[in-house]
């Protein structure tokens, strides 16, 4: 693990503003004394001036470490500092005062003056141009204080793994100081820990992805980028955003990892995931040709499964499942269950085309185990606003009499509702109309009018 000076200011910068994380050399408890520990509460007293103190335990810690003394000092380093003169000074009222005209033509000259000039030179601009407009100098100080937050002490040895745990355990997209965070991390620790991260929010693979690719070695980023990735369609994701992020072109070495980390995953994984649909297959056939997949390709199914893609005779998993369904197939039911998912979402569709209702029911109650809490918990809605509170409480307390007492509460959360969908289904399926010659579950008959044939009745009225 890297030391604390190879730590960059940018890091330990962000580490504060985005985790509240402050890094520290731990010390011996046993050097413990009155002293040390009246510095360490100065230290903490002084850093609640600035919005942040230390928990108790952290004070203690703080207290025994070697760099007690310049502790603060490198605290008050890592806090902004903006020493350029504001450009209205009697903000707001000075932007009011002027017109919208004046104020762009501020906007333009200012940064033109800036970033224009360092781009235009390549050398940095200290002060740019500034409107002259009268300060007005303040009469009253704030004296309000800022409302502290607490800062966790780490010790520098751990602060990479600390700020990888934290950040990737978030569910939603990263920041763009968090993403800074994970690259510098991903490269600094082992890449046995980084096959332990738990990534729920799986668009932030990438993030990962594109450290890990960019700057290990190739034989260590393999077992790390097949274990951060579940299934072919993460890498083929993360390939996509590395392409864009070299504009479409790697070296021989890249190209062969990426096509090994692809045949390193099941065929069956490898061709369900390649055609999920038609928009996904244009751009999985993209990222096969910049890879040159058949060049560097040493397995013959993976091959097979790109040929077929390419010649458009792959077949999705539900694109499969039509097939079997029109087709009365005699294990249509059974390969559509294995995602009981999509299959309580296509009842109507199943009835439609005649299959039996008690044939349906027991291949759904029979997977309702592996239903979603999500969709357990939107079907059960739907049953209720077409039930009583009555209804649906007697139900579920019929049910749960007949569940063994030998399941724990969660499976008998899942048992009950698989019967009460049973049921309701069975009632639902009950209430079947005709339509259009056919029997259709749930549709009302509607007919839709022609616009041009009603004005031509208007017309024949008049």
């Amino acid at each position: 693990m890297n030391s604390m000076e190879t730590m960059t200011m940018l890091f330990r910068k962000y580490l504060l503003s985005e985790l509240h994380i402050l890094t520290y050399q731990p010390g011996e408890m046993e050097n413990l004394s009155d002293g040390l520990l009246a510095k360490g509460i100065t230290v903490n007293e002084n850093m609640k001036a600035f919005g942040f103190i230390l928990s108790p335990a952290d004070v203690v810690r703080l207290s025994v470490s070697p760099a007690l003394d310049t502790f603060f000092e490198a605290f008050r380093e890592l806090l902004p500092d903006v020493k350029a003169k504001p450009m209205y000074p009697n903000f707001p009222k000075q932007v009011l005062g002027i017109s919208a005209a004046q104020f762009r033509l501020h906007q333009y000259l200012h940064y033109l003056s800036t970033y224009g000039m360092e781009l235009f030179t390549g050398s940095p601009v200290l002060k740019g141009w500034l409107p002259e407009v009268e300060d007005t100098p303040k009469s009253v100080e704030d004296q309000q204080l800022l409302s502290a937050s607490v800062a966790e002490l780490v010790p520098e040895t751990e602060a990479y793994e600390k700020s990888l745990s934290v950040i990737l355990r978030k569910r939603e997209r990263l920041t763009l100081p968090e993403q800074y965070l994970v690259q510098e991390a991903a490269v600094k620790v082992a890449p046995d820990y980084l096959k332990t991260l738990e990534i729920p929010f799986r668009e932030n693979v990438q993030t990962l992805f594109l450290a890990v690719f960019s700057g290990c070695e190739r034989e260590q980023a393999l077992p790390v980028l097949a274990a951060l990735c579940h299934h072919t369609g993460d890498v083929l994701k993360c390939i996509r955003r590395l392409l864009s992020a070299c504009r479409y072109h790697l070296r021989t070495s890249q190209k062969k990892t990426l096509v090994r980390l692809l045949e390193s995953y099941p065929v069956r994984d490898f061709s369900e995931n390649l055609m999920m649909s038609d928009t996904l297959r244009e751009r999985h056939l993209r990222v096969l040709e910049c890879l040159d997949y058949n060049a560097y390709s040493r397995s013959a199914p993976h091959k097979e499964v790109v040929r077929q893609l390419r010649e458009g005779s792959l077949r999705s998993w539900e694109g499969r499942a039509v097939e079997l369904v029109r087709s009365h197939a005699e294990n249509a039911l059974a390969y559509l269950a294995a995602r009981p998912g999509i299959m309580l979402r296509r009842q109507a569709w199943l009835l439609s085309l005649d299959y039996p209702t008690q044939e349906v029911e027991d291949f759904l109650c029979r997977a309702a185990g592996k239903l979603s809490t999500q969709t357990l918990v939107k079907n059960v809605r739907y049953f209720q606003t077409h039930t009583t509170r009555e209804d649906l409480d007697a139900g579920l307390a019929k049910d749960r009499e007949n569940v063994t007492a030998a399941f724990d509460e969660e499976e008998w959360m899942i048992n009950a509702a698989g019967m009460y969908l049973r049921r309701e289904c069975a009632t639902n399926f009950g209430k079947r109309r005709r339509f259009a010659g056919k029997s259709v579950p749930g549709m009302k008959r509607t007919r839709k009018r022609n616009g041009k044939r009603r004005k031509y009745r208007k017309r024949m009225m008049r």
